[in-house]
């Protein structure tokens, strides 16, 4: 009974030694310079292949840009309705100005 007491207020208190050891954690390795050298060329091949991607992307949004441009202008000589006092009447765009029919 005693035993049992004990190892309840061992493990409720937290003072057992083996459990402290465990929360501990492990000491750091020693510094070793030759894995700096990895280390500055993974961060180099990172910066590299961060470039690549941003010039792909700058691409593909350049290549965006000019099919909306495209696009637009293919809407820019479509009619357009719109309500005028008469009634439903269509207006065609030219560039910045309307004429109507």
């Amino acid at each position: 009974m005693d035993f049992e007491r004990s190892h309840r207020a061992k493990t409720f208190f937290k003072t057992d030694p083996m459990s402290q050891e465990q929360q501990q954690p492990p000491p750091s390795p020693p510094f070793d310079p030759s894995r700096m050298i990895g280390i500055i060329k993974r961060k180099a091949l990172i910066k590299e292949l961060a470039a690549v991607y941003h010039a792909e992307c700058l691409a593909k949004c350049q290549e965006l840009l000019e099919l909306q441009k495209k696009w637009d202008e293919g809407y820019m000589d479509s009619p357009i309705p719109t309500l005028s006092i008469q009634g439903l009447s269509w207006l065609y765009v030219y560039g910045n100005s309307s004429i109507p029919l």
